[in-house]
């Protein structure tokens, strides 16, 4: 049995925490308290936690370390032996001549510092020191900060000292998803794929020193591997390897043989009943529970398992059948006294394969199951249903429906055969909500919008009133749905009723993030951006955020798509280049075509030609990725064809989109194609976007009606309002354009007047509207390095041209053009050259 505890501990962690944790280590040692207790599992991060308070201030801070070990805790001040040595001989005749040498002792070291004594494995010291020490914080000589792991192995002088409120408390647990990204990239030295940190911290349980060992694994194993400049994840099948074998070595060291064996025994049986253990190992079953090892489960009849699925899968690794003569023999009594195999639940074991993208097996495992004729008809249901969303993950849209033609089958059986027993009523009542909400998810895959909204209906309220989780994941199919088929003012008001419940405790993560999902592009297609932004900004967006992380890739994904759609080129790459790079080497949803015509597009309005067309030529539409990936894609496509200064087959491929969405009855995407194909110079596309809006509903369809009639009747005072209306409704991106577009229209009319209160009003409303703060077209914060690359590219010269021009690298030119992109606040070349142009005619 290996290492140091205590080392382990500190080896696993990192900075990377939460700011208020310092903080109450801070407070506490200000504060007219004794100290502060930090508690926490191993390898959370306890001890270094406080080693980096410590040493953030060395000028008012004396740090004393004292470490508790298993051996000095038999010791009579064993604890504290490294400090007894220091005094006279005299010291140790009498208690109080004790107190009083160790305090002077402590004064000379400290120089007029406050006194910190941090006490690593409390839990571990002896009684006699820990009066040493308890004496010592009562007295104002010293602060003390306990270190444990479990408070309840504490002597009674630390526990008494927390119960009397002495100590300020800060327990440390698994660390955030977000956290777990910003740790990863810190050891690796470059950023790390939303799916990669997903995996890594589900697998680890957010536990620091698991989550770094595991990624050491991977990487040792080839399955964590840098690509374009991201570590990507290559495999799902996250395994512990010897970093993670070490790091559980080094937490359980100390356990006598019999803590261990008990370990072990709940390693072999994974959930055992407390009656089935033996006798003998009660005392060690209490120690296991006390240091945190051991969770208990009290419902429906006591139960034990061990806490850690990590160290759970490493002991029963280690087990020698051939040779564990003794476990076998106490596995079988436990066995006889009904203890199970160890077996994860079959729903949740499949959950968290679908979690990790891993379809198939989550599929072949729910089959199976489902086969072996021991279930009964309501988890066979269910288990049908999670296997239907398997398949329709994989693309195999046939098999998911014949899987929830099955079950309705069997659910009207059992409805014929005893529906009128009020529980079984209620139990079927149950899996027909979920069977119709597994329906419609199939419905939007295909894109049947239309079947959604008919399905649901206004039933949505009632039909789930006693599942929030299900309720949710119904409304946001359901406002999805009515935005996509023309009742945007009916989704608008219903996303802004779902929002609130989103937080309710009883909504899972994965539904919290997918319905976010679904309510913004609710509002994006209904034009309300200013609540849509909600979903991403600010404490709200906070939330949602941490909730679209737990869906990896696709969260990212989403993440950086709106961001595209909003035209904020800059942030959407941050979210959209790690997608595509994991989606490169692991793609198992068909999203890759998706994640590359984005990033082509956010390239394009950047200026970085090169690599536009490189994500442009990923971008090749996968007919097997649903209909929502594939619409998006061409979407993205044609955008980028756009930037890059293609306007002509930009506009075809737009309109033929717009020609799909009409077939397909979505006029909310007809209308936001058309808009697109009338932002190239279109006029087609706007007479047609003109008729569209007219019939449709919401404040995009106002938006594009104003649009239209401006540009078709080179109406500047419509597009002035268009302009108004759009930054009113925070939709800066379209603002910027027709506000550009319709300023070189005024200034090369000559109506100057009219171009000055433009200017006005788009400075005055969004600082991003494309127009400097200061006067449009000034020049004057450049650089003369990018004033001349500026000049350049006024005369429609390429980056590579610029660069043999001018004697520097490509790459160069690129990091000049992006600076003056930001001082000018425009997004690409064309607004860029259009910015100095009009400053110049000024």
């Amino acid at each position: 049995m290996p290492g140091n505890g205590a080392e382990a501990d500190q080896a696993g962690t990192s900075a990377v925490r939460v700011p208020g944790q310092s903080a109450v280590l801070e407070t506490a040692l200000s504060e007219d308290l004794q100290g502060c207790l930090v508690a926490g599992g191993p390898g959370t991060g306890k001890t270094l936690l406080v080693q980096r308070v410590l040493e953030s201030r060395p000028r008012d801070l004396c740090a004393i370390w004292v470490r508790g070990t298993a051996f000095a805790a038999r010791i009579p001040f064993g604890a504290l032996g490294f400090l007894l040595t220091e005094l006279e001989p005299g010291a140790h005749g009498s208690p109080g001549a004790l107190m009083q040498e160790l305090r002077k002792r402590l004064a000379e070291r400290a120089q007029g510092r406050t006194v910190v004594i941090a006490v690593d494995n409390a839990e571990q010291v002896d009684e006699m020191s820990a009066v040493v020490l308890s004496r010592l914080a009562l007295g104002g000589d010293a602060k003390l900060i306990l270190i444990s792991r479990h408070c309840a192995g504490m002597p009674a002088e630390f526990t008494g000292l927390w119960r009397a409120g002495l100590l300020r408390r800060c327990d440390l647990g698994p660390i955030p998803l977000k956290d777990a990204g910003l740790l990863l990239a810190e050891e690796f030295g470059a950023a790390v794929s939303q799916q990669a940190a997903l995996d890594l911290w589900a697998r680890s349980e957010g536990n620091p020193l698991f989550l770094k060992a595991l990624a050491r694994d991977c990487l040792d194993a080839g399955k964590l591997v840098l690509h374009s400049g991201v570590w990507v994840l290559a495999s799902g099948d996250v395994r512990p390897g010897l970093h993670v074998s070490e790091a559980v070595d080094g937490i359980l060291a100390g356990l006598t043989r019999g803590q261990y064996q008990a370990l072990e025994f709940f390693a072999a049986l994974g959930s055992v009943p407390l009656q089935a253990v033996p006798l003998g190992s009660a005392a060690d079953v209490d120690f296991l529970q006390e240091q945190g090892f051991l969770d208990l489960d009290r419902e429906p009849s006591p139960r034990g398992r061990l806490a850690s699925r990590l160290i759970n899968e490493v002991v029963r690794q280690r087990i020698d059948p051939g040779a564990g003569a003794e476990l076998q023999q106490i596995v079988g009594q436990a066995a006889e006294a009904g203890a199970r195999t160890p077996e994860a639940p079959v729903l949740e074991a499949a959950d968290d394969l679908m979690n990790r993208r891993r379809y198939r097996e989550a599929a072949d495992l729910l089959g199976r199951r489902r086969a072996d004729g021991s279930l009964g008809m309501a988890a066979r249901a269910r288990q049908a249903i999670a296997e239907s969303r398997a398949w329709r993950s994989l693309h195999q849209v046939d098999r998911a429906k014949e899987l929830l033609e099955a079950v309705a089958a069997e659910l009207d059986q059992a409805s014929r055969s005893g529906g009128e027993e009020p529980g079984l009523a209620l139990e079927l009542q149950h899996l027909r909500a979920e069977l119709l909400v597994a329906g419609t998810e199939i419905a939007r895959y295909e894109g049947r919008y239309r079947d959604i909204a008919g399905q649901l209906g206004n039933r949505h309220a009632g039909l789930f009133a006693t599942d929030p989780d299900l309720r949710a994941r119904a409304a946001g199919l359901l406002c999805e749905a009515w935005a996509m088929t023309g009742r945007q003012n009916d989704a608008v008001e219903l996303a802004d009723s779902v929002l609130p419940t989103l937080d309710d405790p009883k909504v899972t993560g994965a539904t919290r993030g997918l319905c976010s999902l679904q309510l913004a592009a609710a509002y994006v297609m209904a034009g309300a951006w200013q609540q849509a932004r909600r979903m991403f900004e600010g404490p709200s967006g906070e939330r949602l955020a941490v909730a679209r992380a737990a869906l990896g890739t696709e969260g990212q994904l989403a993440d950086g798509l709106f961001l595209a759609f909003a035209e904020e080129p800059g942030p959407a790459l941050r979210c959209l280049l790690p997608a595509v790079a994991q989606l490169r080497v692991r793609d198992p949803e068909g999203l890759a075509p998706l994640a590359a015509a984005a990033a082509a597009y956010c390239l394009a309005l950047q200026g970085e030609t090169e690599r536009s067309l490189e994500c442009l030529g990923e971008a090749a539409v996968d007919t097997d990725s649903g209909w929502e990936g594939v619409r998006r894609t061409r979407y993205f496509a044609a955008a980028a064809r756009a930037a890059l200064g293609e306007p002509g087959g930009a506009a075809a491929q737009f309109r033929a989109l717009a020609d799909d969405e009409r077939a397909a009855g979505s006029p909310a995407r007809e209308m936001w194609a058309l808009l697109s194909a009338a932002r190239t110079g279109d006029l087609g596309a706007a007479h047609r976007l003109a008729e569209v809006a007219a019939a449709a509903e919401g404040a995009l369809a106002d938006i594009c009606q104003l649009y239209a009639k401006g540009m078709l009747n080179a109406d500047s005072q419509l597009l002035v309002q268009t302009v108004e209306r759009a930054l009113e409704l925070g939709y800066r991106g379209l603002a910027r354009q027709v506000g550009q577009d319709t300023l070189e229209a005024l200034l090369a009319n000559g109506e100057r007047a009219a171009a000055r209160d433009l200017k006005r009003i788009l400075r005055a409303c969004s600082p991003q509207s494309g127009v400097p703060a200061g006067e449009g077209g000034d020049c004057d914060g450049l650089t003369e390095r990018q004033r001349q690359i500026v000049h350049y590219v006024r005369q429609g010269a390429s980056n590579r041209e610029i660069a043999a021009k001018t004697g520097v690298s490509v790459r160069t030119v690129e990091g000049h053009l992006y600076q003056a992109y930001a001082k000018l606040q425009v997004r690409n070349r064309r607004e860029l050259a259009a910015l100095v142009t009009t400053g110049e005619a000024r």
